[in-house]
């Protein structure tokens, strides 16, 4: 979106939020990496230069990658949280934000959590574009609500 403005001559200035713009990159084993936010908790992992998501999905069920993540997550995840958590290993922090959204002059990341009312935020901005968090794999009815409830301050 904030590409196909500046293409049509508008110099928006845009707010990007996210509860987790923080993580670490920690190299649980020879070849692999555990991408995680900064409590700890995996996002991805990186096994030999393949891609391997904690979270399922319902396709899961009938390739057999149910147990290849659950084993991920029991093996890889909590080593890493170990990791962390001692600070032992090879843990590098890093900013979970695209390089793309780095280099862009006019957008500005915050941490935000969108289930609670953020006073700074209200009455702020011209546009509103809620993408991937309206969704009840994130969160229950309850905090979806709330999140809502939110973003039309």
């Amino acid at each position: 979106l904030y590409e196909r403005l500046l293409a049509c001559g508008h110099m928006p200035a845009v707010v990007g939020t996210d509860i987790a713009i923080d993580g670490r990159l920690v190299k649980a084993y020879p070849g692999v990496r555990v991408l995680t936010d900064e409590a700890g908790h995996p996002l991805q992992y990186d096994v030999l230069g393949r891609v391997v998501r904690p979270w399922g999905r319902r396709a899961d069920y009938a390739t057999g990658m149910l147990a290849v993540r659950a084993l991920a997550n029991a093996w890889l995840g909590g080593r890493a949280q170990r990791l962390i958590k001692h600070g032992d290993g090879d843990v590098t922090p890093v900013r979970l934000i695209s390089p793309r959204l780095k280099a862009a002059s006019n957008v500005q990341i915050e941490k935000n959590d969108i289930v609670v009312d953020t006073p700074a935020f209200r009455h702020r901005f011209d546009f509103i574009r809620a993408c991937n968090i309206l969704n009840r794999g994130y969160f229950d009815e309850e905090a979806l609500r709330r999140a809502m409830a939110n973003i039309v301050r």
